[in-house]
């Protein structure tokens, strides 16, 4: 039995243990780890994510694989680069801000032919659209500004208080997700991984 003073030292001495079987000939299949309970995975996963081990969830989705904490991620992509064309359509619309998919079909079509991102191309949108894609990337520009020169964690507190997770999680609510939702969102907000994570592919 190894005990450890915290979550991220077991995390820790989990990868090296892992590492070590690895190196004398066990193949990772036939590694497994169990635990108590969902909430725990995101620590270990952040360990194996940054060791660079690969691992499969069984059950359940990885972590990041989540809806709620690919769209938190999106966001604070898109304050680092307003260009970021998938965090964009990622986030345009949640949460709902009345933009439907033809008008965002429309913006697509318009950076398209403008050779630009869908950021820039914005202004070109035309109607009640055109009116809620702006206030969304107006919304974005004040926050970028406003957590320029900010450390990640202050810059993720500033843009999920702005955005209001407290009011997506009441939304989502409805169809009952929301409960599962915000635990997880405070997960990442509490145990931001750095930029490494930010300039991946999750």
């Amino acid at each position: 039995v190894h005990e450890s003073p915290t979550d991220f030292a077991e995390a820790q001495w989990f990868v090296d243990e892992v590492k070590q079987l690895v190196r004398d000939g066990t193949q990772r299949k036939e590694i497994a780890l169990l635990y108590r309970s969902n909430a725990q995975s995101r620590v270990m996963e952040t360990a194996l994510f940054n060791a660079g081990l690969p691992y499969r969830v069984y059950g359940g989705l990885r972590f990041f694989e989540r809806a709620e904490i690919k769209h938190a991620l999106a966001y604070l992509r898109l304050l680092e680069n307003p260009h970021d064309d998938t965090s964009f359509m990622r986030i345009v619309n949640f949460p709902p801000r009345g933009i439907g998919a033809r008008s965002l079909e429309q913006l697509q079509d318009i950076a398209k032919a403008s050779g630009c991102s869908l950021h820039d191309a914005v202004s070109a949108v035309s109607g009640k659209a055109g009116t809620n894609i702006g206030a969304f990337v107006a919304k974005i520009d004040v926050m970028r500004e406003q957590t320029t020169g900010s450390t990640l964690r202050k810059s993720s507190n500033w843009c999920w208080t702005t955005v209001g997770w407290k009011s997506i999680t009441n939304w989502t609510a409805k169809a009952r997700t929301g409960w599962k939702i915000w635990p997880n969102w405070s997960m990442l907000r509490n145990h931001l991984l750095g930029r490494r994570v930010l300039a991946g592919t999750l």
